[in-house]
């Protein structure tokens, strides 16, 4: 029996279907168009359709991020039921308030130690705070004059970049964090400090650093200013430089500790990189994102994630990029540039102008971005959402054990996904 279709009849004999007009004809229409296997497949389709969007299949729509964990427990026997426990033993996420003496101050930064297992956090005030694990103890780092608009950790090296204020440049400062001994003979656990600075690096007169990156332990420093990019290396012995310009602010920079190449994210939507061991100092490869870049980080030596303004986060392949004497652009018929094509674009984030939004990418697999107002989970790799988290968040981070650190104005709240 042919599966009853509004507007349309099934003549047994001929084996179609008749669409039935305002006239009251009949126009047959082609086997294609309407054969059984057609309609088993549109079926089908449906079908599926509502079934991830039932209520009790939507959490484990929503916590797809468990399906790629092991199983301990043999009493799980497939991927669904961890995620379904998962789902059942999720709480509220714990929260702190961070309090700037004179009344609540704003989280602007934060970085994650992988060694100790701690966190670092950036005030709009200048100041900082080092938290453990059970974030039972912090102890403050040394303040800047001005808000910290990036922290970066590598070994045990500290990078923290101020962004300048009251005619005054910026300022990064490259520490080393130590333990403390005397609470340790205690056997207390402790937080951290900060010894005396290794390097300091102002800028010029009113001149903004935007962003800085930490790279190799230590031995390599990524400094984004206003048209140009410094890099310093070997600063634990004689220090060589870099200096690229970049013909518009440097609002991030992004490097990776297996090779010499340098990404810069511009304010006019370029993204930039350059290899640090040619002379020339000119652009290997050239990115149009489309819209001024907040955020980038390469995740292998393939594919870079992009985010940006006017709503726009993207993976972009590098192999599929020109080299410098052709940087990627494309062009109409009317002769202007066009926006280098992604691979693939994670819809559902929204970023009208917000500069400052949080951005993290975990172990290359899970990103972390905040959206208007929540913060977004993707799987990097195919840009399916994953998860969304209630509120806008000023800076996240992720840890070894995949905990979700998340910045939202005066409060520092914990989220295990």
């Amino acid at each position: 029996m042919a599966a009853e279709i509004p507007g349309f009849y099934y003549d047994e004999e001929r084996g179609r279907y008749f669409k039935i007009t305002n006239t009251g004809q009949a126009v047959a229409r082609g086997m294609d168009g309407y054969s059984k296997s057609h309609l088993a497949n549109k079926e089908r389709e449906i079908a599926d359709k509502k079934r991830r969007t039932e209520g009790q299949i939507k959490p484990i729509y929503l916590h797809k991020l468990a399906l790629y964990e092991k199983l301990q427990s043999p009493c799980l026997r497939t991927r669904e039921d961890l995620a379904v426990q998962l789902v059942g033993k999720r709480c509220c996420p714990q929260k702190w308030m961070i309090d700037g003496g004179y009344g609540a101050d704003n989280i602007e930064s934060m970085g994650y130690d992988p060694v100790k297992d701690e966190v670092i956090l950036g005030l709009r005030s200048g100041r900082g705070y080092g938290f453990n694990r059970s974030l039972e103890e912090y102890k403050m780092v040394r303040p800047f004059t001005s808000r910290v608009t990036s922290i970066d950790i590598s070994g045990r090296m500290l990078l923290m970049t101020s962004f300048g204020s009251g005619g005054h440049g910026g300022r990064v400062t490259l520490s080393e964090i130590v333990d403390d001994a005397d609470e340790e003979a205690e056997g207390r656990r402790v937080g951290i400090y900060v010894q005396n600075n290794l390097i300091e690096f102002f800028g010029d007169k009113k001149e903004t650093i935007w962003s800085s990156k930490l790279l190799d332990g230590g031995g390599r420093v990524i400094v984004g200013g206003k048209n140009k990019v410094n890099v310093w290396h070997d600063l634990k012995g004689p220090v060589s430089t870099n200096h690229f310009h970049t013909g518009s602010d440097c609002l991030t920079v992004d490097g990776r500790d297996e090779d010499a190449i340098v990404g810069v994210g511009c304010r006019n939507g370029k993204v930039k990189l350059y290899d640090c061991r040619e002379q020339h100092h000119e652009t290997v490869q050239s990115i149009k994102h489309g819209s001024s870049v907040t955020k980038m980080q390469r995740i292998d030596d393939r594919y870079v994630v992009v985010s940006g303004v006017e709503d726009n986060l993207a993976l972009y392949d590098l192999r599929y990029l020109s080299n410098q004497n052709n940087t990627g652009y494309k062009r109409d018929r009317s002769g202007e540039r066009k926006s280098t094509r992604p691979i693939i674009k994670y819809y559902g984030y929204e970023n009208r102008m917000n500069m400052d939004h949080g951005f993290s990418i975990n172990k290359g697999t899970y990103l972390a971005v905040s959206s208007r107002n929540h913060v977004n989970i993707y799987d990097v790799r195919n840009g399916s959402l994953l998860n969304q988290l209630e509120g806008m968040a000023n800076c996240l981070a992720w840890d070894n054990f995949g905990c979700l650190y998340v910045g939202q104005r005066d409060c520092f709240l914990r989220h295990t996904i």
